[in-house]
């Protein structure tokens, strides 16, 4: 592992040496605030932002409550975290399996049903979590739950990259924004849904609420602006 580390590190010293000097350019802000501005005018790009704010908020926003979930339906052997942490890695585990599955999903279903597909595979993870029997059906759900989420969130990276053509670097951008907004919110989110729906209530409606995004979200394709 050294080794490779070594032969990498000198790798770059030697590339870097070779090929023109990157020229630097200074940040012009009005001109980076007209292109978010020309971008948040595309009504797709509107679309695809709030989409993955959404997206962000109701699946990361249980991953701080994996913990006390399980402790709250018995299924822990002491504070949760082992089963939360075999949780949180089957969910890894689900964006391989998208991985594998992708270009099959694809070429059957195309984007849009891929969409309502990954809509419908995150409700049902979701709800698996919140009335899992034993602990290895939540685990197992969040395995599901990861492929869902990469069926939909793919998706919407793609048309993100679509959207604005002449500004595809800034598209990305403004998409990373509302995506991690979306994910730092959505704790708050879950913690006031648990305080009120309960915690199997609170996943009933973020599952609901994936799958009601997934159906709205799929034909609403990004096409590039003229």
């Amino acid at each position: 592992m050294v080794a490779c580390a070594a032969a990498s590190l000198a790798g770059l010293f030697v590339l870097r040496g070779g090929g023109a000097p990157a020229t630097e350019r200074r940040l012009d802000l009005p001109e980076a605030l007209r292109r978010y501005a020309a971008i948040l005018r595309l009504r797709a790009a509107r679309v695809l932002y709030l989409a993955v704010f959404i997206e962000g908020a109701l699946v990361f926003g249980i991953f701080p409550f994996l913990a006390p979930l399980f402790v709250e339906r018995g299924l822990a052997a002491g504070s949760g975290a082992a089963e939360a942490g075999l949780a949180v890695a089957f969910y890894a585990f689900g964006g391989f399996a998208f991985a594998a599955l992708a270009p099959m999903l694809l070429r059957r279903l195309g984007q849009a049903r891929m969409i309502v597909l990954g809509g419908a595979t995150l409700a049902a993870g979701l709800l698996a979590l919140g009335f899992m029997p034993v602990a290895w059906v939540g685990i197992g759900a969040c395995l599901v739950l990861g492929l869902g989420f990469y069926m939909i969130h793919s998706s919407i990276q793609t048309r993100v990259t679509e959207v604005a053509p002449q500004a595809r670097g800034t598209a990305v951008a403004l998409h990373a924004f509302s995506f991690f907004l979306g994910q730092s919110l959505g704790p708050v989110l879950m913690g006031g849904m648990r305080a009120v729906l309960g915690p199997a209530g609170a996943l009933v409606a973020a599952a609901a609420g994936m799958l009601a995004l997934a159906i709205w979200l799929a034909p609403r394709g990004a096409k590039p602006a003229s």
